[in-house]
């Protein structure tokens, strides 16, 4: 997609053009130092590698754009972007119109969980009992999207608040000084 950028600014000079860097080169990779994440700049930016080659033909038709954008890392940034383009740095977000957040039906849901719960009986003998309530976090251990152990946190509080073994009012009494530490910005 890239390669179409010099051709959009030959047909439409007056449009504007954002580059959402989320390419990292990396090495040990054989034929290709691209693949879906950041840019790492140490690679890029050293001109015996193979990173350096492969950034500077995508940079060919990148360095025209009006605005590139990197996840929040400056590491991820090479060297001829910083020197000769504007960068502006954003976590990774989700564009909530591409369908990765859309609601499943009913027959979707069941579809999916009888799905999940084949493939896992079949690769290690245990299913889920989708009745029973779960915390559940899906996401790279990736800097750059974030404080990842507030989610592992957040499950430590949840099991000793929601505890089998602790009363109800003992249970009550735990969520209320949860809400209460939570609420306290100190």
């Amino acid at each position: 997609m890239t390669a179409l950028i010099p051709i959009i600014k030959k047909r439409r000079p007056d449009a504007k053009i954002i580059f959402r860097s989320h390419i990292q080169s990396e090495t040990g990779f054989s034929r290709t130092a691209i693949s879906n994440r950041p840019v790492q700049s140490d690679l890029t930016d050293k001109t015996s590698t193979e990173q350096h080659r492969t950034w500077n033909y995508l940079f060919d038709f990148v360095k025209d754009v009006d605005l590139f954008l990197a996840h929040p890392v400056k590491f991820f940034v090479p060297k001829n972007v910083l020197d000769n383009l504007p960068v502006l740095y954003m976590a990774p977000s989700t564009d909530p119109l591409d369908g990765l957040n859309k609601m499943y039906g009913h027959a979707s849901l069941r579809y999916y969980r009888q799905y999940f719960n084949a493939l896992s009986q079949s690769q290690c003998g245990v299913t889920i009992d989708w009745d029973r309530g779960y915390i559940c976090q899906i996401a790279r251990f990736d800097p750059s999207k974030g404080d990842y152990g507030s989610a592992i946190r957040a499950n430590g509080k949840a099991s000793t608040i929601y505890s089998p073994h602790t009363s109800s009012s003992e249970r009550s009494w735990r969520r209320f000084r949860t809400r209460l530490s939570m609420a306290d910005p100190s």
